[in-house]
């Protein structure tokens, strides 16, 4: 027959350990306005009333009705389908935007490491032993099982703040990085449409050039005949073909312009140049009515500003952790 005995050299651990948590608890909540470093505070700065030259000219006046906001699918105002399906393909395929996304998960995971300071850490090693000894005069045979829990518990009470500030300053660090993407998202938006309307301006400055081309050659047609019959000069012929050959060469170098910004084009939506083509379209849209607002207002809409300062209270919150 066999016999069983557990012993454990760490009986008293758990009441132990509540005390130990309940007291740093007490410590914390008591000694958290112990805070030392600067409260960060927005800088006061004047906004105007209103647009420079509004008052000289009406038709600039800002409307009184709230801005509208735009969002991210600004570009979507112009209305054009092809437009729209390079934004979406830049946002889905850019390497650029992902590498922000994966900073933005980067600094979200030091916002958890450093907040993870302000908790009790406990280092646990279980071990089990098993021994069994032979059988003795009574010929039975015992089995003895020996578990032991050893554990190390450390616990920094943040006195001076110095944890609390650094998870402030993390905090800011990743509504910074947050809104960096939006700042590579807008830059990649506005390139992109930049590239495309400026390809759009290639297609009608060719349309022109064609057109001249035609007429032009027409012109080279009509001084040979009449150099023929001795109205008109060799030179007058010669320049006719001269200028027929200038406005053919402005089409070639439209042709090439517009082949690198299709290239440019591919590279922003993530494509390889030779799978990309964009159908030749002269350009013809109307300016599209975009809503105004107060100066300060569109300030406020833009990431990068909110981005430097996300980066200010991140730097006021490092004095903090720098005085603790």
């Amino acid at each position: 027959m066999r016999t069983r005995s557990i012993k454990s050299s760490n009986a008293m651990i758990l009441p132990a350990l509540r005390a130990f948590i309940a007291a740093a608890g007490l410590a914390t909540l008591t000694l958290a306005s112990c805070m030392v470093g600067p409260d960060y505070q927005r800088p006061a700065v004047e906004t105007p009333a209103g647009f420079k030259g509004a008052a000289t000219q009406p038709s600039t006046q800002p409307s009184t009705q709230p801005a509208s906001r735009l969002g991210r699918d600004w570009w979507r105002l112009f209305g054009d389908p092809n437009l729209t399906r390079l934004e979406e393909q830049a946002g889905e395929a850019n390497q650029d935007l992902k590498a922000a996304m994966a900073r933005v998960a980067q600094a979200r995971a030091i916002v958890q490491s450093t907040r993870s300071q302000l908790f009790p850490t406990l280092t646990l090693d279980p071990s089990v032993t098993r021994a069994r000894t032979a059988p003795g005069r009574s010929g039975r045979a015992s089995t003895d099982t020996r578990v032991q829990i050893p554990f190390d518990l450390t616990y920094e009470v943040d006195i001076w703040g110095r944890v609390r500030r650094a998870t402030e300053s993390s905090r800011a660090q990743l509504l910074a990085t947050t809104l960096d993407v939006e700042v590579i998202r807008q830059t990649l938006q506005a390139d992109v449409a930049i590239n495309y309307f400026s390809l759009r301006s290639l297609d009608a400055q060719a349309e022109i050039v064609d057109r001249n081309i035609a007429l032009f050659r027409r012109q080279v047609e009509i001084t040979q005949k009449q150099f023929k019959v001795g109205l008109v000069s060799k030179t007058d012929m010669l320049q006719a073909q001269a200028q027929l050959e200038g406005t053919a060469t402005q089409a070639i170098e439209l042709r090439r312009q517009r082949a690198d910004v299709e290239h440019a084009l591919a590279v922003l939506v993530g494509r390889p140049p030779s799978e990309l083509s964009v159908e030749i379209l002269p350009l013809d849209l109307e300016p599209p009515s975009i809503p105004s607002g107060l100066p300060a207002e569109l300030l406020s809409r833009r990431p990068d500003v909110a981005e430097a300062e996300a980066n200010l209270v991140a730097a006021n919150a490092q004095v903090g952790v720098a005085k603790a």
